[in-house]
């Protein structure tokens, strides 16, 4: 029985180890960033554990006619974030969140569908590292979505 108890045990941290920002863009900032919006969320939405000033990315399909909203959240000592959508084809970027004071919120349109390369970088411009594994922080990009609403007469 103890045996049973041990590798359950060890099973059980074993998960909380691999995966300790699950469900991160859904507390916390993120949530007071989220302002109550009655979007929908995206499934695309992400989590993950960063380190500081590198910049690491991942791809998303935005289906066309919708109105959507990035919202990135991390810890507060890993602030600001720097955020760029890029194409992947040409490697334009569309939005980067330097020229808006480092904002952790963007929405717009999508009238086509597409794909975007989302690139997020953990400045924690006001943070002195002391140690190995300070500095890594949770990021949580939550992804919210609406059709976009039929305008005029």
């Amino acid at each position: 029985m103890k045996w049973i108890l041990a590798i359950a045990f060890a099973i059980s941290v074993n998960i909380a180890i691999a995966q300790p920002c699950i469900d991160y863009n859904r507390m916390g900032n993120c949530l007071l960033l989220m302002n109550r919006e009655v979007m929908n969320v995206y499934g695309q939405s992400k989590n993950a554990l960063l380190q500081a000033n590198i910049p690491n990315n991942f791809s998303v399909t935005l289906f066309g006619e919708k109105d959507y909203k990035f919202i990135i959240c991390s810890e507060a000592s890993f602030y600001p974030i720097h955020i760029r959508l890029i194409d992947p084809i040409t490697q334009e970027v569309f939005y980067d969140n330097k020229d808006d004071d480092y904002l952790e919120s963007v929405g717009f349109s999508v009238e086509k569908t597409r794909r975007l390369i989302v690139e997020i970088t953990l400045l924690a411009a006001k943070t002195e590292f002391k140690d190995i594994g300070q500095d890594r922080a949770c990021i949580g990009v939550l992804i919210l979505w609406q059709k976009i609403p039929k305008t005029g007469f």
